[in-house]
């Protein structure tokens, strides 16, 4: 028998299933649309297609979609990336020598006449890195491209490609050094800004 008559303000107890549009699978079974203007309490709340913003705790498993947004890596320790297992899964790894990530950055820095210091990519893991470096003041431009690899002590810097629109160079040298970071150090003929795109293989 089902629920024919309630009277408002009171309490009511149903022990059976209840189907709204459609017969019941569960406690309660709705086709359709459900509104609601007060909180919704549940242990658990599952769907198969989630839109909106989620502001309740962190969600937990092993699939996650992210979609233009930022992904939170709360309680998950420093320096690891998210490897896919190629079987739906992820999983927060480390990296070994047997595997090879880039990562972009780009640096920009006023420069004064003479010596110029710039830390880039972090040197742990770090095997090669390519820049391309625009020098610029007022109509006066420089650009050139510099490849850069280390031994853990010893940084080696190749510089090619310099191009000048006018008849003195901004760009007078570069030499790099290694230590936490990879540091690059470029001298120049006058104050100028500095735009460098990295690339850098781990």
């Amino acid at each position: 028998m089902g629920v024919r008559h309630v009277t408002k303000g009171e309490i009511h107890i149903y022990l059976g299933s209840v189907g709204i549009g459609a017969f019941p699978d569960d406690r309660l079974t709705v086709k359709g649309n459900i509104s609601a203007s007060g909180n919704v309490n549940a242990q658990t709340i599952f769907s198969n297609n989630y839109t909106g913003t989620w502001k309740g705790d962190p969600l937990s498993g092993n699939q996650v979609i992210v979609e233009g947004i930022d992904l939170k890596s709360t309680g998950v320790a420093k320096d690891l990336f998210l490897k896919t297992n190629g079987d739906g899964t992820t999983v927060w790894d480390t990296i070994d020598d047997t595997e090879v990530y880039s990562k972009t950055i780009v640096f920009t820095k006023s420069f004064s006449s003479g010596h110029n210091n710039l830390n880039t990519f972090k040197s742990d893991q770090f095997k090669t890195a390519k820049y391309v470096i625009t020098l610029y003041e007022g109509t006066d431009r420089t650009a050139c491209e510099i490849l850069v690899t280390h031994n853990g002590t010893n940084a080696a810097v190749a510089t090619y490609g310099i191009v000048d629109v006018q008849a003195t160079s901004l760009l007078t040298g570069i030499s790099a050094s290694v230590g936490t970071t990879i540091n690059l150090a470029i001298s120049t003929s006058g104050d100028c800004t500095a735009i460098i795109n990295g690339v850098a293989y781990y």
